[in-house]
């Protein structure tokens, strides 16, 4: 459960990042 939870932290934060590079072009 645990490397469940860690796995989608890494995603959760590639998504915020994504996010982040379509705000600023």
């Amino acid at each position: 459960a645990e490397l469940k939870k860690q796995r989608f932290a890494k995603y959760e934060n590639m998504g915020r990042e994504y996010i982040n590079g379509l705000e600023e072009s």
